[in-house]
Formats: structure tokens, C-alpha cells, sequence
């Protein structure tokens, strides 16, 4: 093997130490923002209702104030920030979704909390069901440490369709959106959010591959390792990325021709089948996967395919506009 082919990566994945001090008031400080922006929100004439202030409310201090009780030397990681800036970046894309489409822009205060919530929540059951049921039920008390690391995609997914469901059901029917229609937008903002967190997996020297004698494999020193494996968290993001460019062209210079549900159709697709091929050349997350010819990565993508094939041929044959079709109302009546 070629040693000048190899690339080293020495990356610390802690950008820096925060004293608990200066943590805990930044905690405290966006706890209150929280609820003050939730509350001044609920004084608009188009704003968020008490009882969905109420609700950020009791999640924002419960959560909050776990955090801030059991932080410790708390770290400013590559992951964090790359986690987030996702999440940011589709915040705003949802902000351009919903004024090009002439949609309140106050409906994304509950929209954005509820896919951190799912997201988080959901990644973190997905792992505790999906990869180590065992080690979870008999230490219930570790489900809570999610700042240990152990979040599944798969999980995620689940859950934010779920949340979808609900805010759909809340919202739809007053600004004229279904399920699907709100799922192809969601599809594009997280195909550019799962490749900013695979980009945290490099950042972290996690998550990556088998050893390689390619001349683009990474030696994950903080990992322990010497010799190059396969950079499996660069493969993700690139086919990630891929996927949202794919998906954001269509929705901007195809949006008269598509139907609803082929972005979301997809992204399962492009997601999932990618990283069951990616999966091949992955170490395996966990003991029990040693001798199984698919990896449990691999087992949970297959259905998300098959939907996502099933969503492609169904959005040709119902053949649903991609874009939101207001009936006209006149004196309490749709004419």
C-alpha cells in the first residue's frame, strides 16, 4: 500500500471548551428568548395559539433546564454546529417555500420546533429500538444522554412524518396544503441537513468504512486507527447533496410540470438506496451485525425505497398539482 495515497485525518472534533459559567447563562438566555418570541408570537393576529405557547413553553424549560442542571465542561463541537446549520438553512428555505407560495411565514415558529423535537427524539429511539434494545432496557436512565452520541436516521424519519401528520391535520386545511405537499418541500430542506450532519460524522471520526487501499482513504487518528478506511461519511453527503440539488431544480424550474409526491418520491430514493450501497463498505455500528449478509442500516432503508418507488408511480397516475390549489370562496361558499 502507497503511505503517500493516504490521507491523514487529525481533525479535533472539539472546537472549543466553554467554562459551565458562561454555558449555563447561554442556556438560560435562549430558554427565555424561547418563550418570549413563543409568546410575543401569540399577539400577532396570525400567530401561534396560547396553548401552543404553553406547550414550547413546558418543553423549552424541561429541556432547558436538564441541560443546564447537568452541565458539567460542556464543548462547542464540529457536529453541533454543522447539526444546527442545518436546521438553519432549511429554516430559510422553508422562509423562500412559503413566500414564493404565498403562505404565512408565522406558521414556521411551530413547523421548526417540531422537527427539532422529532428529530432528536426520533433519531434517538430509532438507535435505542433499532441497534441496542437490550443495553437500553436494562439502562433506561442512558435513553436521556443523547449528548453521548447514538441518533439513527431512520428513526428520524419516522418520527418527523408523524409530526408532519399532526401539523398538517392542524394547519392544512385553512391554508389549502395536504400532507404530501408539504413533504416535497420538507424532502429538499433535508437532503442538505442529512449532508451537513454526515459531514459532523467526519468531523467526529465516526461512522466510516471498511479499510481501503483507494487513493481517497482517510486514516481516522482520533479514532485510533492506522490505516485508511473508507471516508463513508463523504460518500453520504456527496449522494445527500446530489439529491437536494436534484430536487431543489425541480422544484424551482419544473413546480407547472411535476406532481405531488414525486420530490418526496425521490428523496427516498436517493437517500435510502444510497446508503444501502454505501452500507457495503461500512463497518457495522454494532456487535450484533457481524455475519448478517444486510446490516441493520441496510434492512430499515429497504421499505423507504420501496415507498419511495411507490410514491414516483403514484404521483403520475393520481396525478395531484405540485403547487397549492386555492378554491375560490365567495359568501361561505367554494365556487
Amino acid at each position: 500500500m502507497n503511505s503517500l495515497l493516504q490521507i491523514v485525518w487529525d481533525v479535533n472534533p472539539v472546537i472549543v471548551n466553554i467554562p459551565a459559567s458562561v454555558a449555563k447563562i447561554c442556556c438560560v438566555v435562549i430558554m427565555l428568548s424561547t418563550i418570549v418570541g413563543s409568546y410575543l408570537s401569540t399577539r400577532k393576529p396570525d400567530g401561534i395559539k396560547k396553548q401552543e405557547f404553553y406547550y414550547i413553553s413546558a418543553v423549552t424549560l424541561l429541556i432547558g433546564g436538564v441541560i443546564a442542571f447537568k452541565i458539567g465542561s460542556p464543548e462547542l463541537r464540529y457536529y453541533g454546529l454543522l447539526f444546527m446549520t442545518g436546521f438553519v438553512i432549511g429554516y430559510y428555505m422553508f422562509v423562500w417555500f412559503f413566500k414564493r407560495e404565498n403562505l404565512p411565514i408565522n406558521l414556521l415558529e411551530t413547523l421548526l420546533f417540531l422537527l427539532i423535537g422529532c428529530t432528536i427524539i426520533g433519531s434517538r429511539l430509532g438507535h435505542v429500538l433499532f441497534y441496542q434494545p437490550d443495553y437500553y432496557l436494562a439502562n433506561p436512565g442512558e435513553i436521556f444522554k443523547v449528548w453521548e452520541g447514538g441518533l439513527a436516521s431512520h428513526g428520524g424519519t419516522i418520527a418527523i412524518m408523524l409530526g408532519i401528520w399532526w401539523y398538517v391535520k392542524k394547519y392544512g386545511k385553512k391554508y389549502d396544503f395536504d400532507y404530501l405537499w408539504l413533504l416535497d418541500r420538507l424532502a429538499i430542506a433535508t437532503s442538505f441537513a442529512a449532508m451537513f450532519i454526515r459531514l459532523g460524522n467526519l468531523m467526529n471520526s465516526e461512522i466510516y468504512g471498511n479499510q481501503t487501499d483507494l487513493p481517497w482513504g482517510f486514516v481516522f487518528v482520533h479514532a485510533g486507527e492506522i490505516f485508511p478506511k473508507h471516508p463513508t461519511q463523504l460518500y453520504e453527503a456527496l449522494c445527500y447533496l446530489a439529491t437536494g440539488v436534484i430536487l431543489f431544480t425541480l422544484y424551482k424550474y419544473a413546480n407547472k410540470k411535476i406532481y405531488r409526491g414525486l420530490l418526496l418520491g425521490i428523496f427516498f430514493i436517493g437517500i435510502f438506496f444510497s446508503r444501502f450501497m454505501i452500507e457495503f463498505v461500512k463497518e457495522n455500528q454494532v456487535n450484533f451485525e457481524e455475519g448478517m449478509t444486510l446490516n441493520m442500516g441496510q434492512l430499515l432503508s429497504i421499505p423507504f425505497v420501496i415507498l419511495g418507488v411507490y410514491l414516483i408511480a403514484r404521483s403520475f397516475k393520481v396525478k395531484t398539482p405540485f403547487e397549492i390549489v386555492r378554491p375560490v370562496r365567495g359568501k361561505g361558499k367554494i365556487k
